[in-house]
């Protein structure tokens, strides 16, 4: 009884630390309906480019997918929605190619632009540094872009995000 006690125990110990890991090391990921919005709310030079820039990353091309926001960015020099979005999706690229440290310039870089009622990106894109930090064993730094992500999450969506995160840290 007492050994199958021990046994279970151990796989519920090692399932949770499992997932605390994953959740720890996760980029945050936007819906459909996001870009949904973006497409039919925002005036662009070449919608096609972009979803299609978008498309690629779901699909996990990631390389193609960074050429084709590039050349999104290339093509909408004077839109700042496009232009945080744009390094945004780059960043979000660089990290799942494990190249952390790219990564977390072109999330920085969506602090640059004024994204209007898409501010919250700036929010996700310092969480999304963070998370890039914390893959490079930076908790320092982590901690700094944790902390200032809050200033964008003005209405909370990432409030348990940075509090697990922070928390995370705290432990490490």
């Amino acid at each position: 009884m007492i050994k199958k006690f021990i046994k279970y125990y151990i796989i519920l110990f090692l399932l949770l630390q499992s997932a605390w890991a994953q959740l720890t090391t996760t980029i945050i990921e936007e819906n459909r309906e996001f870009w949904t919005a973006l497409i039919q709310n925002i005036t662009l030079a070449n919608k096609n480019l972009l979803y299609a820039s978008y498309v690629a990353y779901k699909d996990k091309l990631y390389d193609l997918s960074i050429d084709s926001f590039q050349e999104c960015i290339t093509q909408n020099t004077d839109n700042q929605v496009i232009q945080g979005i744009a390094n945004y999706y780059i960043g979000k690229n660089f990290y799942n190619l494990g190249e952390y440290k790219k990564a977390v310039l072109y999330f920085l870089a969506t602090e640059r632009y004024t994204m209007d009622q898409y501010t919250y990106i700036k929010a996700a894109a310092l969480i999304n540094a963070s998370v890039c930090y914390i893959q490079l064993n930076d908790t320092v730094m982590a901690k700094t872009y944790l902390q200032k992500s809050m200033q964008y999450d003005t209405e909370g969506s990432y409030k348990t995000t940075i509090e697990t995160l922070m928390q995370s840290l705290k432990n490490n």
